[in-house]
């Protein structure tokens, strides 16, 4: 008996109807959004030399993950000519003539560390379907849109999977499909639109023509070749997926939405309702939207420059310097590991060149600051008490205490603070990423994630406002939060301005 196989009615159908060269699907859990893009390419199965490749983060998640493989196999196994080879992890299908050179191929692959993205190079996939796509980084997908190349008479395409994610990558490049509370466009759902990459950045028109207008300078050359333009240029949509589409999934497992419901206000606000606006801690200090425009603030001009030091662990931690005009964070250093001699000598550059006194220099003097104790810097002792400000008498638990809650309420906040991310020195290369385990963490990112795990924590015996203990910080970030607490620092000249510099 011959099984049918088939899309569901409505959202499914008109998925593998989309004409897009690359596709990003903002399907609720739950949506049957697997079952979808597995079904993608059957199309194209007997074409000889199709080859396609479906990513997930670890190879564990392909092997275990459940329901990706128990997918392919109830979908591929009917398939005449189907054959799965368990050391590549991946089916070969082949036409009836039975030569290997006429088949058509799935490879299941990784991209767990930013280094893998360069095993597939030399390579080429007609079509590359990236299973949950904020788990991937931005340069691991535009390096694989360079291999989706096709030799099989196929336009090349790709489909992405992903839910909602505000921290990711992904967040930014869809931006246009999300209204300005961070849910979904209803009139912008399916819209196609056009994009080349200019510098590491999508360039977006409604036509191929718009963006050739808005980049002339990366097409010039193309044209001197009598080169194809529209050839560069990639079609692109957004597509919205409940999950009450998924008739099939609701008649077999009616408790699937309860569970969902039954979820955290965070994961329920993004899998459920499909919104990728952070949901906003009641326990964290900083507002995420204030924070996320931290780049983009305009700061009033002053002459005023300080540097903030964070000595931390060599080896482990990271040493970082905050060079600061006013509160706009200009440059920024960051060493995994360096010398106390180094340190000196980076700090001491910096002086120098933006003609910074030694005073307006503050480090954190924990017992690894003794290094710099002869440089007559200020020092910053956390466990201080808390200072008078503006001639008040503050109750705080201590001195880091104080200046965190102040720098994040009365200017990360109130958008007083600016950062700029142009000038950023990594092991003494200009760059704006760290590797952790081979992949690339943007500095600012690990900012923002040190600042989000600074919470209010409940009032202690004598009526001082505490924060969460360091501890719980690092259970947060698995890290020190070297960053959130050089930031901070930065509060402590406003302190020491109004000349209270007595400790009560």
């Amino acid at each position: 008996m011959t099984k049918v196989i088939k899309p569901q009615e409505w959202y499914q159908t008109k998925s593998l109807s989309c004409e897009a060269d690359i596709v990003f699907g903002w399907w609720s859990a739950g949506a049957g959004k697997t079952f979808t893009l597995l079904l993608e390419p059957i199309k194209w199965f007997r074409k000889a030399n199709f080859r396609w490749v479906i990513f997930r983060k670890t190879m564990t998640q392909i092997k275990w993950g459940w329901w990706l493989w128990n997918e392919s196999e109830n979908l591929y196994q009917h398939i005449k000519g189907s054959h799965w080879v368990e050391w590549s992890a991946k089916w070969i299908f082949r036409r009836e003539s039975f030569k290997w050179r006429d088949t058509a191929e799935l490879k299941f692959s990784h991209l767990e560390h930013e280094k893998d993205k360069f095993n597939h190079q030399g390579l080429q996939y007609a079509f590359i379907w990236f299973d949950e796509l904020t788990h991937f980084s931005k340069s691991q997908f535009l390096y694989l849109m360079s291999r989706n190349r096709s030799t099989c008479w196929i336009k090349p395409f790709i489909r992405a999977t992903c839910n909602p994610d505000p921290e990711s990558w992904v967040a930014k490049f869809i931006e246009w499909y999300l209204d300005d509370d961070w849910y979904i466009r209803k009139d912008r759902d399916w819209v196609i639109r056009y994009f080349t990459i200019d510098k590491d950045n999508p360039v977006w028109g409604y036509t191929k023509q718009e963006v050739i207008d808005k980049c002339p300078h990366i097409f010039q050359s193309l044209l001197e070749k009598w080169e194809n333009i529209n050839d560069y240029i990639k079609s692109f949509t957004f597509i919205e997926w409940s999950l009450d589409e998924n008739k099939e999934l609701l008649s077999k497992d009616p408790w699937y939405k309860a569970n969902l419901i039954a979820q955290d206000e965070a994961t329920k606000h993004a899998l459920l309702h499909k919104c990728w606006k952070p949901l906003q801690d009641n326990m964290a200090i900083v507002d995420y939207q204030a924070l996320d425009s931290i780049t983009t603030n305009y700061i009033a001009e002053s002459d005023k420059y300080y540097i903030s030091v964070d000595v931390a662990w060599f080896g482990k931690d990271l040493a970082v310097i905050f060079v600061w005009k006013w509160f706009e964070i200009i440059r920024i250093k960051v060493y995994s590991t360096c010398s106390d001699v180094e340190l000196k000598e980076a700090i001491e550059s910096e002086r120098k060149y933006y003609k910074i006194p030694s005073y307006n220099v503050v480090y954190d003097n924990d017992w690894l600051g003794w290094w710099l104790s002869s440089m007559d810097y200020t020092s910053f002792n956390w466990w201080w008490a808390s200072l008078e400000y503006n001639w008040v008498k503050e109750q705080y638990k201590n001195l880091k205490t104080q200046c965190y809650y102040h720098i994040l309420e009365d200017y990360v906040n109130k958008n007083l603070v600016k950062i700029t991310t142009d000038n950023i020195i990594v092991d003494w290369m200009k760059r704006d990423y760290i590797m952790k385990k081979y992949n690339q963490v943007k500095i600012l990112d690990l900012l923002k994630e040190d600042l989000k795990a600074i919470k209010r924590d409940k009032i202690d015996q004598e009526w001082k406002k505490c924060i969460n203990p360091k501890e719980e910080q690092k259970n947060i970030l698995w890290r020190s939060p070297d960053f959130g607490d050089t930031f901070m620092m930065r509060f402590f000249f406003e302190l020491s301005a109004k000349k209270s510099l007595i400790i009560i």
